[in-house]
């Protein structure tokens, strides 16, 4: 599925530094993923010391990436 970055998730990325492959990594193979009741999807995955989080929505067989930051 092709991975796309809302407005929002690219400031995120330039302001926290957070790598696109660390983001792809998350969401292809995470620790820990859970659904919410809008249906987004909550991915977290360890890197180090640090877990990296991506909220994201499938929409028209898309990936589109709400937000992302380290706990």
């Amino acid at each position: 599925m092709e991975v796309i970055y809302s407005p929002h998730a690219q400031k995120r990325l330039r302001e926290r530094k957070i790598s696109k492959v660390a983001v792809t990594l998350t969401i292809k193979s995470p620790n820990k993923q859970t659904l919410t009741d809008r249906n987004r999807v909550i991915v977290q995955k360890k890197f180090g010391i640090r877990t990296l989080e991506v909220i994201y929505v499938i929409e028209s067989s898309k990936i589109i990436v709400i937000t992302l930051y380290y706990l």
